[in-house]
C-alpha cells in the first residue's frame, strides 16, 4: 500500500486545494449519477480512488487467474463428473439444464474481489456474470481524470485503470461479427420480470455504453424474448446478444420463463453475456472445493500454495444424502469448536449479504444455532472470516457550516479485479469507514469507488 499511503499523505498535506478538488469530484459524480441504481437507494462513493502498487497488483492478477482457471475443473475432479456436482450441492432440477448447457458464444465476466485483512491479501468472494456490480466503473475514473489536483499526482505516477464495460462492449462487437446482422447488432440487456424498476438509472448508462461501441441496445425481462426459426427476437427486431444480468437464483421462481434464451444461447444463435455454469461455479461452495481439491492432492503444487495462501479455509454444512457431507477444509478438522468470532457463515447462493451471519457479531450461542439452522437448510457454507486491517483513507467531511475539510479517516478495502473473456478488464473498489467485520455493500454503509493500479516498473 505504498503508493496509496503517498497519495494520502499528498492529500493532508495540501489540505485546501485537496478539499476544492474533492468537492468538484462529488459534484461532478452526483450530477451524472455516476454507478447508482436506483434514486430510492443512494449508495455514497469513495472520495477518491484507491491506489494499488504495482506488485500487489501482479499478485491479485494472478491468483485470480489461477483460480478462475481451477473452478471449471472442479466438478470433475472431486465428483466425476458435473452432474455429480449439481446433486452434491442440491441444485434444483429446474435450474440444472441452464448449468449443464454448452454456449458455443459465450463470453464470461468475472469479478474477484480481496480483502486486506490482518494476514494480508485474502480472497473475498468470486463473482461471475453480467449482473456484477461496477462494470461502469469507468464512469468514475472519467471524472478522476478531469479533476487537475488529482490527475497531477496520478499521472506523475504512473496510475490508471481500465473501463471494464467498454471492454466487454468491444468483445460483444466482436463476438457478432459473423452473425447475420442486417445494420448494427442488437444486444438486449435481460433482467427478470418485475426486477427492472429497480434499476431505472442504472441500465440506461449501460445501454447508453452499448450505443456508443457500435450496438443497438434494448433493455427488456426474459419474458418479452422468443426464439424461433434460429433466431432470439424482441417484438419483430432480432437479437444478437443477450447481456444476462438476471442471476440464477432467479431460476427457482419460473426457469420456463428463461428456456427460449437458453435455446438461442445453446443453438449458438446470440452471444451469451456470460453463461449460467460460469456463474454457478462461482457459488460460495467453490472455495470448500478448492480446499477439498487441494487436501487430496488433485492440485499442482503453485495451485495448492495458492490455495492455501489466500483462499479462506471453507467447509460444507449442507449436502444431499443419508448425511451432511463436508469438505476436509484443514486436516479433515472440524470447525465448530473453534470461536465464533473467527468464523462466518454464508448460503452458496445469494446476494447483498442476504443470509450472511458473523460470528464476531452474535454471542456464541447464537452464532452456534445459525450454523445448525444452515446445516439444515439451504447449501451453505462456513469460512474461516477474514479480519479486516483497515487503511487510511480520505474522506470529505463536513467542517461547519456551508464548510467541508479532508479528513483522513480508515476504510476496509475490497477492490475487485474484472475479467471479460479471461483476459484482465479493470477494477473496481468497495470502501467501509469503520474496523468492524461486515457484508460491504450499500446497505450497510459501504462506499463504491475505482482502484488505480501502479504501472509495472
Amino acid at each position: 500500500m505504498r503508493l496509496h499511503t503517498e497519495f494520502v499523505a499528498h492529500l493532508d498535506r495540501h489540505r485546501d486545494r485537496a478539499a476544492v478538488a474533492l468537492r468538484t469530484l462529488a459534484d461532478g459524480l452526483a450530477a451524472d449519477q455516476v454507478m447508482q441504481w436506483s434514486p430510492r437507494l443512494r449508495a455514497p462513493l469513495g472520495a477518491v480512488p484507491l491506489l494499488l502498487d504495482a506488485a500487489d497488483h501482479s499478485v491479485l492478477a494472478e491468483v485470480g487467474r489461477v483460480v478462475g482457471d481451477l473452478l471449471p475443473r472442479l466438478p470433475r475432479l472431486l465428483f466425476g463428473d458435473l452432474d455429480g456436482a449439481l446433486d452434491a450441492f442440491g441444485v434444483p432440477a429446474g435450474m440444472r439444464p441452464f448449468i449443464r448447457a454448452e454456449v458455443p458464444r459465450e463470453i464470461p465476466v468475472a469479478r474477484t474481489d480481496f480483502l486486506l485483512g490482518d494476514e494480508g491479501w485474502r480472497l473475498l468472494e468470486i463473482n461471475n456474470g453480467a449482473s456484477v456490480g461496477g462494470l461502469l466503473v469507468g464512469d468514475y475514473d472519467r471524472h478522476v481524470r478531469a479533476e487537475p489536483f488529482l490527475a497531477e499526482f496520478l499521472d506523475a505516477h504512473r496510475a490508471g485503470n481500465v473501463a471494464p464495460v467498454d471492454v466487454l462492449v468491444a468483445e460483444v462487437l466482436t463476438r457478432c461479427a459473423d452473425l447475420p446482422v442486417e445494420d448494427r447488432p442488437r444486444v438486449a440487456i435481460v433482467d427478470w420480470a418485475g426486477y427492472l424498476e429497480n434499476f431505472p438509472l442504472e441500465y440506461p448508462q449501460l445501454a447508453a455504453r452499448y450505443r456508443a461501441g457500435g450496438l443497438d441496445p434494448v433493455v427488456c425481462a426474459q419474458t418479452e424474448l422468443r426464439y424461433a426459426n434460429g433466431r432470439l427476437w424482441h417484438g419483430r427486431l432480432p437479437v444478437h446478444a443477450v447481456h444476462r444480468d438476471f442471476v440464477i437464483e432467479d431460476l427457482i421462481e419460473d426457469a420456463g420463463s428463461a428456456h427460449q434464451i437458453l435455446a438461442a444461447a445453446e443453438n449458438g444463435d446470440v452471444v451469451l453475456v456470460s453463461g449460467f455454469r460460469h456463474e454457478w461455479l462461482a457459488q460460495k461452495g467453490s472455495f470448500a472445493m478448492l480446499h477439498e481439491a487441494a487436501g487430496r492432492g488433485l492440485l499442482t503444487a503453485a495451485e495448492r500454495d495458492m490455495v492455501d495462501r489466500y483462499v479462506p479455509p471453507t467447509w460444507m454444512l449442507t449436502g444431499a444424502g443419508p448425511e451432511h457431507w463436508r469438505f476436509a477444509g484443514l486436516g479433515r478438522a472440524d470447525p465448530l469448536p473453534l470461536v465464533p468470532e473467527a468464523l462466518i457463515v454464508k448460503p452458496c447462493i445469494g446476494s447483498l449479504g442476504a443470509g450472511v451471519v458473523i460470528g464476531a457479531l452474535r454471542s456464541a450461542e447464537e452464532f452456534r444455532a445459525a450454523v445448525r439452522d444452515a446445516a439444515t437448510a439451504t447449501p451453505s457454507v462456513l469460512q474461516r472470516l477474514v479480519s479486516p486491517m483497515p487503511v487510511p483513507f480520505p474522506w470529505l467531511r463536513p467542517a461547519g457550516p456551508g464548510d467541508e475539510d479532508v479528513v483522513i479517516d480508515i476504510a476496509q478495502i475490497q477492490p475487485g479485479l474484472f475479467t471479460v473473456a479471461g483476459r484482465p478488464s479493470g477494477w473496481w473498489c468497495r470502501l467501509l469507514p469503520d474496523s468492524t467485520p461486515a457484508v460491504a455493500n450499500a446497505l450497510h454503509g459501504a462506499a463504491r469507488g475505482s482502484t488505480w493500479c501502479e504501472a509495472p516498473r
